[in-house]
């Protein structure tokens, strides 16, 4: 079992949530990309100095375990893809987002549900093998890849990496 994962899709597509649901059932903790970009503070959210953000992801992707869901299209996040030993992207049909989307901003609004803005889950130095059933409304297809470079398109996986499209 992989114990170095990276979750990427779109607004809406449950990264989070998968993250949140892998690093309770591997004992993996697992951090949301904004975190390492934005310093949440009482006052409101600052973007952190590239030096401190980089240091930041560093320690993440140098330890043992860790779980890393985002979409951030900058380099700076390659180390994720470059660490990870298994990538999960995360692309349920468009209604789908949407009414996920939509229910976040009313249950946010409404006071119900808050944004996680810090890592979560426990820590942990080891990684759990064996399988487990992952909720979803779309398919789980894997492929199993070894190799350097990181994938552009599906014409260019090298076999180095794990990927999952669900």
């Amino acid at each position: 079992m992989a114990c170095k994962i990276h979750i990427i899709g779109a607004v809406g597509s449950g990264k989070t949530t998968l993250a949140r649901e892998l690093s309770e059932k591997l004992g993996i903790p697992y951090y949301e990309i904004d975190n390492v970009a934005w310093e949440r503070r009482a006052g409101g959210d600052v973007r952190r100095i590239p030096e401190d953000r980089d240091k930041l992801l560093h320690s993440i992707v140098s330890s043992d375990t860790w779980i890393t869901e985002g979409t951030h299209p900058h380099d700076w996040v390659l180390p994720c893809f470059r660490e990870a030993e298994l990538i999960v992207f995360l692309d349920p049909p468009y209604r789908v987002r949407v009414e996920r989307i939509i229910k976040r901003f009313v249950l946010q609004k409404a006071g119900i549900e808050t944004a996680h803005y810090r890592p979560h889950g426990p820590s942990s130095e080891r990684c759990s093998s064996g399988t487990m059933p992952l909720s979803g409304e779309t398919s789980l297809n894997c492929w199993h890849f070894s190799g350097s470079a990181i994938p552009k398109n599906s014409s260019s996986y090298d076999g180095r990496k794990n990927w999952i499209f669900r």
